[in-house]
């Protein structure tokens, strides 16, 4: 039986799906729109349309069309996986409320294995257009009780608290208020509102500080209030309240009261509480065990090495729980054997680990880091993930010289520039590289870190301290004693609200940064061939219009030349590979 003939007894959508197999983009759009005709409420066909429109970069229209599929069938993992990946390709501003839209993000948060970072600036944007919310959302508002029971009653507002942090500073302005005004009801027995409520909110409200790691600025009424709560549920955690636990949370973790065990008892009486509990108490606990098993592989001997752990210890650096889903491999990373081996350098609380790990599932991973309070979050991340090929250890980059092993490929990303002598680590670390192998490297640049560079002076000539208060003290002083472009930059990175990565922004205790100039006279003494950068497209095409076509993309004076115009383009970080000689 032909083809033609199988075809002409297909409904037009199953036609389009053969076309999309084909690669024939235009026939399939035409018989999904057929199918659409038909029904208007096709789900699968307002998804496959939504590929189709992605494929060719139309990713406003595709997002609208997955709005639609998604109101049909919210349960179905591909397209509140497509809409996430949509959502962020695209930027936001809402000058009326879109409630599909809205249903859309709720369906992608309530999804517990789907990334959703990438929806924050969506779901903002939303909450400063909704008519109930936009209000109570802008900073500086003083909440009564019937704003604070329309933000309990916004499903919106409360899924998003659970999943996202918004790099804002009216958002977090605006929530610090919310936040002192529950502890003002609670503490002046103020329940104008449902105890139900109440708790869903201070939980949700919870888990947010918790992932900020308690960054919020706190009034010395606030302080004198916790200190007290403190003290009755060290001294009494069977006997506390639900709603004194829940705002607790808001302001420390409840891991840190002795016999927080006795509270997690009450928090699984409350529904809305046992979350809570999941995130502060056993959660802590885990880690806590995870970390007496975690194996130190070298001595940690060097001065800065230990300055540098210490720092880790306190502030583990970044808090994350999913990898991209869309994560695949990198041009330079297909040299790699898929059963080879993989050393990550400095690896943190493990998402650079996990990331290598999910491509290439069949390698021997070793991932090595200073401190273990990191590597004991990058372990239970691992575990949570499946990926149990990937090992964890203690050791310090400089010892690791002598050792027998040798690598295929080798990350060290954001790790030299924090080492008393970066070329002393990266020299260690091209020992350890296999003829032919590949390295992937993450450096700070001069150029693109110099909003940081004037923050950080200020902070040494005034004196601040790289403690909790300190770095609190400098965060609500910044608009006063930073120039307003520099605040700016800063408050626009998401590092700026969190309190691990706000130290490892601004309060590092060793920091070196370079230029490309340099890169390439450190690449040559190694005997490394820069491969390329890991870079957005935009950014090709921004080279490309200053050098020309033919320009050669592994010329890192051409880049140099670019940054000195384009800034910013480095402002992270240079991220790129490099190989050693076959």
């Amino acid at each position: 039986m032909s083809k033609q003939h199988l075809q002409k007894n297909l409904k037009p959508r199953d036609k389009a799906a053969l076309c999309l197999l084909d690669n024939d983009i235009d026939t399939a759009e035409e018989w999904l729109e057929k199918a659409l005709e038909e029904d208007e409420n096709d789900h699968a066909a307002l998804g496959m349309l939504a590929d189709v429109c992605m494929l060719r970069k139309e990713f406003q229209e595709a997002l609208g069309l997955l709005v639609l599929a998604i109101a049909q069938k919210p349960d179905e993992k591909a397209y509140l996986l497509a809409f996430s990946l949509c959502a962020d390709k695209l930027s936001f501003s809402f000058t009326q409320f879109n409630a599909g839209m809205a249903k859309a993000v709720e369906a992608c948060l309530a999804l517990p294995e789907l990334s959703t970072d990438n929806l924050c600036p969506l779901w903002h944007a939303l909450l400063l257009s909704h008519p109930e919310v936009s209000v109570i959302v802008s900073p500086g508002m003083l909440y009564d009780s019937k704003e604070k029971a329309a933000l309990t009653a916004n499903s919106l507002f409360l899924s998003g608290l659970k999943r996202l942090i918004v790099p804002n500073w009216g958002f977090e302005k605006a929530l610090t208020t919310l936040r002192a005004s529950l502890l003002k009801d609670l503490s002046s027995g103020s329940h104008l509102w449902e105890r139900e409520n109440f708790l869903r909110t201070a939980a949700a409200l919870s888990r947010y500080c918790f992932y900020t790691e308690y960054i919020f600025d706190t009034s010395s009424e606030e302080e004198t209030l916790i200190a007290a709560m403190r003290q009755s549920l060290s001294e009494n955690p069977a006997g506390a309240r639900a709603e004194e636990i829940a705002i607790f949370a808001c302001y420390e973790s409840l891991g840190r009261i002795p016999a927080a065990s006795a509270l997690a008892v009450v928090c699984d009486a409350e529904t809305a509480l046992i979350p809570v509990a999941d995130l502060q108490i056993r959660e802590v606990a885990r880690l806590l065990e995870i970390k007496k098993d975690i194996p130190c592989i070298t001595p940690i001997e060097d001065s800065v090495s230990g300055k540098v752990r210490e720092q880790y210890e306190a502030f583990p650096y970044p808090r994350w729980h999913h990898v991209p889903h869309n994560a695949v491999l990198g041009e330079a990373e297909r040299s790699v054997p898929q059963n080879g081996s993989i050393l990550n350098a400095g690896c943190g609380t493990g998402y650079e680990a996990a990331l290598v790990g999910t491509v290439f599932p069949d390698a021997e991973i070793l991932a090595v880091d200073l401190s273990k309070s990191s590597l004991s979050y990058a372990s239970a991340r691992a575990q949570d993930l499946g990926l149990s090929h990937v090992k964890f250890a203690q050791a310090d980059i400089l010892q690791l010289e002598g050792r027998a092993e040798r690598y295929d490929y080798i990350l060290s990303s954001g790790v030299l520039h924090h080492m008393a002598d970066p070329f002393a680590g990266w020299k260690v670390l091209r020992g350890l590289l296999k003829p032919g192998g590949l390295m992937r490297i993450g450096l700070y640049s001069e150029i693109g870190r110099s909003s940081v560079v004037a923050a950080r002076k200020i902070i040494q000539d005034k004196g601040f301290a790289a403690t909790r208060a300190g770095m609190n003290e400098f965060r609500q002083r910044a608009d006063k004693l930073l120039p307003r472009e520099a605040l700016e930059k800063l408050r626009e990175s998401g590092d700026f609200y969190q309190m691990s990565t706000f130290c490892d922004l601004l309060f590092h205790v060793q920091e070196h940064r370079f230029d490309l100039v340099q890169i390439a006279e450190i690449l040559d003494k190694l005997g490394l061939d820069f491969v390329g950068f890991n870079l957005p497209p935009r950014i090709f095409k921004v080279f490309e219009d200053m050098h020309g076509p033919a320009a050669n993309l592994a010329d890192l004076d051409q880049w140099h030349a670019l940054e000195k115009v384009h800034t910013e383009v480095f402002s992270g970080m240079y991220q790129f590979w490099c190989r050693a000689a076959g």
